[in-house]
């Protein structure tokens, strides 16, 4: 049975979700494009400030940035076949961090 890689993308957001909110971080915005390798990005708000997290499908580069400042580049990883599992962890490590 083929991957259907939109429902895994969904599934991970449900849990990074999940995950962001003993952190009192909210999603605000979210997209996703599965043609563009699947890359994605999502705002979310947190201690009266805005912030996005950005993964580049294409090159595996999850970003960190923050929107006072027109959402320039806070912090940046390359992760190295990620998975959900790994994504979730490590943009819930990014929330943590830097924000």
């Amino acid at each position: 049975m083929e991957q259907n890689y939109t429902i895994t993308h969904f599934q991970m957001m449900r849990d990074i979700a999940t995950k962001l909110v003993p952190l009192s971080a909210e999603i605000l915005e979210h997209n996703y494009n599965h043609e563009a390798f699947g890359s994605w990005w999502f705002t979310f708000k947190r201690a009266g400030r805005e912030f996005r997290i950005v993964f580049d499908g294409r090159d595996q580069w999850l970003y960190l940035q923050d929107a006072a400042d027109d959402f320039r580049d806070m912090k940046i990883r390359r992760l190295k076949r990620p998975t959900a599992d790994i994504m979730v962890s490590e943009t819930c490590s990014l929330v943590k961090q830097k924000t």
